[in-house]
C-alpha cells in the first residue's frame, strides 16, 4: 500500500508544476526558476526512485506479483519516469551552472555555441519533465488499483471532550502516524476536511 500511496503523493507534486502542457520557450527561464530548480527535479527524481527501490525490495518477483501482475505496469511507469527524470536533473544542473556564471566567460561562449539556453530548457521542461509526468499521471489508476487490493479502509470516530482543540504538536504526531504507514488519511473536524 505504502508504494501507490507515494506514488499518488508524487502525481500530486507534479500535478502542481503544471507539467500538461507544453511551455512557450520565452517563458521557461522562469518556470525553471520558479519550479524545476536543480534542487526540485531531485527531489522528484528520488521520489521516484524510492518508489521503484521500494518496489524491487518488497514485491518484484514474489507472489504478490505473480497474483497480480498488473503491478509490473505501475513499476514499468516508475522506470520510465525515472530516467526522464535523471535527464530532466542532469539538464537543469547544466543549465544553472551556466546561466548563474561560474564558469570562465571562454567556457560560457564556447558552450553558448554548441547549445542554447532555451534548447537546454524546453528538453528538460517540454520533453523530459513533462513526458515523466504523462508515465506518472497514466499510471494512477494503477496506483489507486493498489491501495484499494492491499489496503483495507476504515472510519475511526474519534471525540474531543468540550472545549478542547487540537494544536500543531497533536497534529504533527498524526501525521507522523500516518507517513509511518504510507496510507491516505482524511481528517474532518467539525465538517472541514483535509488530507
Amino acid at each position: 500500500g505504502e508504494i501507490g500511496a507515494r506514488f499518488l503523493s508524487v502525481l500530486e507534486a507534479s500535478r502542481q508544476l503544471g507539467l500538461n502542457r507544453v511551455r512557450a520557450r520565452e517563458d521557461l527561464a522562469e518556470y525553471v526558476a520558479q519550479n524545476a530548480t536543480e534542487d526540485r527535479c531531485r527531489w522528484y527524481e528520488s521520489s521516484v526512485h524510492n518508489i521503484q527501490s521500494m518496489y524491487d525490495t518488497y514485491v518484484l518477483r514474489t507472489a504478490i506479483e505473480r497474483d497480480h501482475p498488473w503491478l509490473q505496469m505501475l513499476r514499468g511507469h516508475a522506470s520510465v519516469a525515472l530516467h526522464l527524470l535523471e535527464m530532466a536533473t542532469g539538464l537543469v544542473h547544466f543549465y544553472e551552472r551556466h546561466e548563474n556564471d561560474i564558469r570562465h566567460e571562454s567556457a560560457r561562449a564556447t558552450i553558448s555555441a554548441v547549445v542554447s539556453k532555451e534548447d537546454i530548457l524546453d528538453v528538460t521542461v517540454n520533453i523530459c519533465l513533462r513526458q515523466a509526468y504523462f508515465y506518472v499521471e497514466e499510471a494512477a489508476p494503477l496506483a489507486e488499483r493498489m491501495l484499494d487490493t492491499f489496503v483495507s479502509t476504515d472510519t475511526v470516530d474519534l471525540p474531543l471532550p468540550e472545549g478542547l482543540v487540537l494544536h500543531a504538536r497533536p497534529l504533527a504526531l498524526i501525521v507522523q502516524v500516518v507517513r509511518h504507514y504510507g496510507t491516505p488519511v482524511e481528517i474532518s473536524i467539525e465538517g472541514e476536511s483535509c488530507s
